[in-house]
């Protein structure tokens, strides 16, 4: 029970300005039995199917996201960056990279749906999830480096007059998504559930 005074919460502020979870604290707090989830002593398999479940909503959002990202990179990159006669962006490179990125973002969105239509009606905990998980974090922290990259000088201020609304966002976005790869399970851990449960490669049993 979270009401209990045993339990103290501290806010995170974290680098990108918000604090959207906080430090937990459990000073002789007690569980009382009608609280319990699942069979006793059995608490880590509820507990890996609500990791799977944390990591399945942090995947990319709704299945038609990735249109509207596609948009907003395109949309940004045509602002910012400007388009030639041909009306193509005129830093040949970036241009280049954005395909990459769009068609990245789109495999990303069919797995999903893929994923999901594999697994309706069952119980069974997947290891799927970190698959989309890792994918996820890839996309979304390309995407930000793009658009920061887009911007230019106007996506290195924090805070002033001279830049929009949308441009610090932007910013603060970026700095948000660093801890994309770490939270809900870091990059490393999706990869050794994915080596073990997946791949069936062996556990490291090398000694340093």
């Amino acid at each position: 029970d979270m009401n209990q005074s045993e339990i103290e919460t501290r806010p995170i502020r974290l680098i990108a300005g918000a604090s959207p979870f906080c430090e937990t604290f459990f000073n002789n707090a007690r569980a009382e039995k009608d609280d319990l989830l699942g069979d006793l002593n059995a608490g880590w398999t509820v507990g890996k199917r609500l990791l799977q479940h944390e990591r399945q909503s942090q995947t990319g959002a709704s299945l038609g996201g990735g249109g509207s990202q596609r948009k907003s990179l395109r949309d940004m990159a045509e602002k910012y960056v400007g388009l030639d006669s041909q009306g193509k962006l005129t830093d040949s490179d970036l241009r280049s990279r954005l395909a990459d990125h769009m068609m990245e973002a789109q495999s990303h969105s069919l797995t999903i749906a893929r994923i999901i239509a594999e697994s309706r009606g069952s119980a069974k905990v997947s290891a799927a999830a970190s698959i989309l998980k890792n994918s996820a974090a890839q996309v979304t922290q390309q995407r930000s480096e793009l658009l920061l990259e887009i911007l230019g000088n106007q996506g290195l201020g924090w805070e002033g007059d001279e830049y929009t609304a949308e441009e610090l966002a932007t910013v603060r976005t970026w700095l948000g998504g660093k801890a994309v790869s770490i939270y809900g399970g870091s990059f490393e851990i999706q990869n050794n559930i994915i080596a073990k449960n997946i791949l069936g490669l062996p556990e490291n049993t090398q000694r340093g």
